[in-house]
């Protein structure tokens, strides 16, 4: 409840503070970011099952799942915030016309919160595990403060823009806060190492798409440029183990054991 009250809270804040033309573009982008959840519950839907079972009986394979966890997270939506950050105009002119155009700017700044709120995805799944739920309520809590308190701040003189950088700073927080509480609990050191891979990746595709966008592709096919380059650049540097893949699949369909997503 704490969660959708501080998710939501700007939306309102907006409409009341900036008025209906401010509320309407937040919206738009708003909109967009509530298309993509699907990603984070996609892979979560996959592991949570895997990392429950596997708590009572083997904590370490837990600490290899959950790292595994936050690498795909990570991996799938990474290119959201590069995309949005190089075509935010025209994803929100194609989605809801040139009216809409104002919208832009507010859109890579949520994205980046997305980034962050597919981490949050698995803090909150992992609190149900380790039992954790008193504490993220708390950390929920403090959610709701600080994004009420900046944006009541922000909101009058900058608009919806600061709303969607106080959504950003809120994600932080509380997500910061609820994964170093899983950490400790698990007694668990973050591997870098394929982290900083999906970083190089990233940073190959942002290259990728903002030279096609120099070139003036059309959306579409940036967006095919994309969605083949991605992919291409993270088994390129290691980052995307297909085997790896394959395994945890077999493991949600029922078709028998496999190595850990975590073996990496």
């Amino acid at each position: 409840i704490l969660v959708t009250v501080y998710v939501k809270l700007d939306q309102i804040l907006v409409f009341q503070l900036a008025g209906r033309r401010a509320a309407g573009l937040y919206g738009a982008d708003y909109r967009v970011l509530e298309g993509i959840q699907f990603i984070p519950i996609s892979v979560m839907t996959t592991l949570f099952p895997l990392i429950a079972a596997a708590y009572s009986t083997d904590r370490a394979r837990v600490r290899r799942l959950l790292q595994s966890a936050a690498e795909y997270l990570t991996m799938a939506s990474m290119p959201i915030l590069v995309v949005t950050l190089i075509a935010a105009h025209p994803i929100i002119h194609l989605l809801f016309g040139r009216s809409y155009d104002a919208a832009a700017p507010a859109l890579p700044v949520l994205a980046g919160a997305f980034v962050l709120t597919s981490l949050g995805y698995l803090a909150g799944n992992m609190t149900v595990i380790l039992e954790l739920q008193r504490d993220f309520v708390r950390y929920a809590a403090v959610g709701v403060v600080v994004n009420a308190a900046l944006n009541l701040v922000l909101i009058p003189r900058y608009g919806f823009l600061a709303a969607a950088w106080v959504t950003l700073v809120t994600e932080a927080t509380v997500i910061s806060l609820a994964l170093r509480r899983v950490r400790a609990r698990l007694e668990m050191t973050v591997a870098w190492g394929r982290l900083a891979r999906i970083v190089i990746a990233t940073a190959a595709l942002a290259l990728v798409v903002w030279l096609a966008r120099v070139a003036a592709f059309p959306l579409g096919a940036l967006l095919a440029l994309a969605a083949v380059a991605y992919p291409l650049g993270l088994i390129a540097v290691g980052a995307l183990d297909l085997a790896e893949v394959r395994g945890v699949l077999r493991v949600r369909g029922g078709g028998g054991p496999a190595e850990d997503a975590g073996s990496q």
